[in-house]
C-alpha cells in the first residue's frame, strides 16, 4: 500500500532542491527513525516497522515522493495514515504546498465505511417507510412531503407523483434527506390563515384559545418533531455528522485513519439503533393481532364460499372438507376472544365452519343438502360476516 505526494515550492526564496532523495532524507530524520537513503521507521504501540519511500525532482519547483509500507491491508492503510499526519504537520510546510495526490489508506477506509453507509441508509429509509405509514396510513406522503421537497426531486428527471410515493426517499439525496426530517415546516402559510381563517371571522366573537388554536396550524415544526417525537433516540445529530463523513466516502477523498475509526464505531451504534427500532416497529405491525386479523378474514371468506359456492365444493369435497378441519384446529385457541369482543364473532365463524364440515363429513349427506343446512346454521340476529369485516378491528391485549 502506498501514499504518493507532490510538494511545491510556495515560494522563489526556498532554495532550489537538487537532489530530492537527500532532501526528503534530511526532512525524516527530524520526523521519524533510523533513516536511509530509501526507507525509515516508525514505533506504533511499541512496535517499529520500516517504511520505504522514492522520489524524484521536477524544474527545482516541484518534487514527488511515493511512500509504501506492505502488511495486512488494515494495518497498511492505519500505519500510512499515521505516517501521513506526521509527514503533513512537520516544519518545511512553511516552504511548501503538500498534494495528496493518491491515498490507498482513504481508498480503504472508504471502501469498508460505503458498506457501513450503505446499511445505514437502507436501515433509515425503512424506519422512515415504515413508521410514516405505521401513523399516516394512505396520507403518509401528502402529509410529510413539502411541495419543495416534491419540486427538487422531480427537477431531477421525469418523476410523477405515483413515483415519488414508492420510491421518494430513494430519489433523496443525503442532503435532502436531512432536510426532508429535520428542517421546519407548516402545513399552512401565515398568510392563508391571517386571512382565510382569521380575518374573514368576527375576531370579537372568538376566544382567546381558539385564535390561538387557529394560529398553531401555521406553526413550523420538523418532521421528526411531529412524528418521531417519542423515539427514544434522535436521529439529527448522527445524519449532521454523518453528512461530511458521507461525502467523503461518496465522493472518494481524503480520510485518516482516526476519521475512520470514529465514523466506523458512530456507524455500528446508530445501525443498531435502527434495526432494534425497526424490529420494534415490525413486532408492533406484526404481532398475534394481525396475524389473527388475517386468519379470520380467510376464514370468514372460506365460510362464504361454502355457502355461495356449492358447485366448487361438490367438485372438491374432500379437499374443501380438510381445509375446514384445519381451520378449525387453528381457530380453536382463538375462540375465546369472541367473549372480549364483538367485531370478528370468532365463536360465530368458528361454528359455522364446524357444522359445515360435520355435514361433509357425513356419509348421509351431500353438497346438494348444504344450502339449507348452512341456512340453519345462522342465527337471526347475526350479522352479516363480511360485513362486519370491514371496519373490524381486534382490541389490543
Amino acid at each position: 500500500m502506498e501514499i504518493q505526494y507532490i510538494f511545491i515550492k510556495k515560494t522563489e526564496s526556498v532554495p532550489d532542491v537538487r537532489d530530492s532523495n537527500k532532501f526528503f532524507q534530511n526532512m525524516f530524520k527530524i520526523v521519524f527513525e533510523a533513516v536511509t537513503f530509501d526507507t525509515f521507521q516508525v514505533t506504533i504501540n511499541g512496535s517499529s516497522h520500516k517504511v520505504t519511500y522514492r522520489s524524484s525532482i521536477s524544474n527545482n519547483d516541484v518534487m514527488y515522493l511515493t511512500i509504501s509500507f506492505d502488511n495486512s491491508p488494515y494495518f497498511s492503510a492505519k500505519l500510512l495514515s499515521q505516517v501521513n499526519d506526521w509527514l503533513i504537520s512537520g516544519k518545511h510546510r512553511k516552504d511548501f504546498y503538500i498534494i495528496n495526490s493518491y491515498d490507498e489508506p482513504s481508498e480503504y477506509f472508504c471502501e469498508k465505511l460505503a458498506s457501513r453507509f450503505g446499511k445505514f441508509e437502507r436501515l433509515m429509509r425503512s424506519f422512515i417507510y415504515i413508521s410514516l405509514t405505521k401513523s399516516l396510513g394512505f396520507n403518509w406522503f401528502e402529509s410529510t412531503f413539502t411541495d419543495e421537497i416534491q419540486t427538487d426531486i422531480k427537477n431531477k428527471g421525469n418523476i410523477g407523483k405515483a413515483d415519488l410515493i414508492e420510491r421518494g426517499l430513494y430519489e433523496m439525496t443525503f442532503a435532502q434527506l436531512y432536510d426532508y426530517l429535520f428542517k421546519a415546516f407548516s402545513y399552512c402559510s401565515a398568510e392563508t390563515v391571517v386571512y382565510e381563517q382569521l380575518l374573514n371571522k368576527n375576531l370579537d366573537d372568538m376566544g382567546k384559545d381558539e385564535i390561538i388554536s387557529i394560529l398553531s396550524t401555521c406553526k413550523k415544526e420538523s418532521l421528526w418533531n411531529r412524528f418521531f417525537s417519542e423515539t427514544q433516540f434522535n436521529l439529527e445529530e448522527p445524519l449532521r455528522q454523518m453528512r461530511e463523513y458521507r461525502n467523503k466516502v461518496a465522493h472518494n477523498k481524503f480520510i485518516k485513519y482516526t476519521e475512520y475509526n470514529d465514523c466506523k464505531r458512530k456507524l455500528i451504534k446508530i445501525n443498531s439503533i435502527l434495526e432494534d427500532a425497526i424490529k420494534q416497529i415490525n413486532s408492533d405491525i406484526y404481532t398475534e393481532k394481525h396475524f389473527t386479523d388475517s386468519l379470520m378474514s380467510f376464514a370468514a371468506l372460506f365460510a362464504g364460499l361454502l355457502k355461495n359456492n356449492y358447485d366448487v365444493v361438490a367438485v372438491a369435497q374432500k379437499n374443501f372438507n380438510a381445509l375446514g378441519k384445519t381451520l378449525i384446529k387453528v381457530l380453536e385457541p382463538y375462540a375465546s376472544i369472541s367473549k372480549m369482543n364483538t367485531f370478528y364473532k370468532f365463536g360465530a365463524i368458528l361454528s359455522d365452519i364446524q357444522k359445515i364440515s360435520a355435514a361433509l363429513d357425513s356419509k348421509g349427506k351431500s353438497t346438494e343438502e348444504l344450502p339449507d343446512f348452512y341456512e340453519t346454521t345462522q342465527s337471526n340476529d347475526e350479522e352479516n360476516i363480511e360485513a362486519s369485516l370491514d371496519d373490524a378491528s381486534l382490541p389490543t391485549k
